[in-house]
């Protein structure tokens, strides 16, 4: 399995930056938990984490978690930081990736409650895009969502992810099997050359 730099996972955009967490981002982190607004919908954030899971033996347990995912090749997790003020507004990443002759990353992205509407989302799932494919040098990169999820499918079709159809109950969630939109980026959508040999 491909392994992965974590001094290269590091993605400047515009108004973000997106890295995996360090042992010394544990304040910017549990000061984004702690102002975590409870759920809006059905896809939102879980709410603030319990006490109990924000101290900084559960953070450095969080990133020894990611920092295992990354050598391994395996997948990772960023916080999505402010440039500016370094405040995180959310999470983005590549949280499974399957090697061999698929080659591909399955997306994961959330903006804070507290951001939303600002385009901060589209910029760190831009630039996680980047990530997947310059960095670990990815053929596809999937973002599967639930179709009644409006806001995630319409950010994933701003950064130019194409539908590819629905996966039915593919996903059990809330008490029921749920169906799943499928959107896909292949790297040369976004002007990398094709992987020859995977």
């Amino acid at each position: 399995m491909k392994k992965i730099g974590i001094e290269r996972l590091v993605k400047t955009g515009r108004r973000v930056i997106i890295r995996p967490w360090r042992t010394g981002d544990f304040s910017v982190w549990k000061a984004a938990e702690e102002g975590i607004a409870p759920p809006q919908n059905d896809f939102d954030y879980p709410g603030p984490r319990p006490a109990e899971k924000l101290t900084r033996k559960e953070f450095i347990k969080m990133v020894r978690w990611n920092y295992s995912g990354i050598k391994e090749g395996s997948g990772f997790f960023c916080g999505v930081f402010l440039r500016m003020s370094g405040r995180q507004v959310g999470t983005v990443g590549l949280p499974v990736i399957k090697r061999g002759r698929l080659q591909t990353g399955e997306l994961a992205y959330r903006t804070f409650s507290l951001f939303r509407k600002k385009g901060y989302g589209k910029e760190a799932v831009a630039a996680c895009l980047e990530l997947g494919f310059d960095i670990c040098s990815l053929h596809r990169i999937e973002a599967q969502i639930e179709p009644a999820n409006k806001v995630s499918i319409k950010l994933a079709a701003a950064v130019g992810m194409k539908l590819e159809g629905v996966a039915r109950k593919k996903v059990f969630e809330r008490g029921a099997w749920r169906d799943l939109k499928i959107y896909s980026a292949l790297r040369e959508d976004y002007g990398y050359k094709p992987i020859t040999r995977p």
